[in-house]
């Protein structure tokens, strides 16, 4: 048995979970391992959800940040050793197709995705019009951060690309918390929510809730309900 931690498209590994990594009071219905995926060739979620079911355990629990909750939920569809998900502020976009939101995403970050292959646009280019489109302020093209950040992202398909079946949150407990900031994720998390999932909001989270202490909280009583 083994509990999976699946990030986002910004980074890999433990320090993607700081509050779950190392953490006393957690308790995990299986090992912990937090996965470091595949980024140094074009690979996206279904890439990504191929790593999840390559892990060698009987039942698997799976919680999921932001990108990663579109390989989650994908993994979930394909393999019946998946007991649990929790969706941290899941990226899942197929799943609100109705959400003025999502559509005015997708409408500004078409045009950049089409250009992925272009090397005319620079990597910190393409995270700026990204983070801008969330309406963060745009990052120097300079910026170490936004350079990495931007070379993860467009060597992956979007997010919306991917056709996932909100409806194994009917058979899976499911678990989907945002940080109830933006119209997004909110929707998409409600669009979850509408198929079976339990939603909770840890408000002033932002992106990352599972950085607040009280997401342990929430993951130990989601685990403990677990037949």
């Amino acid at each position: 048995m083994a509990t999976l931690f699946v990030p986002g498209i910004g980074a890999d590994g433990p320090d993607t979970w700081p509050t779950q990594s190392g953490a006393a009071e957690l308790a995990p219905p299986g090992d912990a391992i937090y996965l470091t995926l595949d980024r140094d060739h074009p690979a996206g979620a279904e890439e990504h959800a191929r790593q999840i079911l390559a892990t060698d355990d009987d039942v698997l629990d799976l919680v999921a940040h932001s990108y990663g909750s579109v390989a989650a939920l994908l993994a979930a569809a394909a393999d019946a050793r998946i007991r649990s998900l929790v969706l941290f502020e899941p990226a899942c976009m197929s799943v609100a197709p109705d959400s003025t939101a999502v559509r005015a995403f997708v409408a500004t970050m078409t045009p950049y995705w089409d250009r992925a292959d272009d090397p005319s646009l620079s990597d910190g280019e393409f995270a700026g019009h990204f983070l801008v489109a969330f309406g963060y302020r745009r990052p120097p093209e300079d910026d170490a951060g936004a350079i990495a950040f931007g070379r993860r992202l467009r060597s992956a398909a979007p997010a919306w690309a991917f056709d996932v079946d909100p409806g194994v949150c009917a058979r899976i407990p499911s678990l989907v918390v945002t940080g109830g900031w933006h119209p997004i994720y909110e929707d998409i998390a409600d669009a979850i929510a509408a198929r079976g999932a339990e939603r909770r909001t840890i408000p002033g989270t932002e992106h990352r809730p599972q950085d607040a202490p009280e997401a342990n909280t929430l993951l130990n009583e989601f685990w403990g309900s677990l037949a």
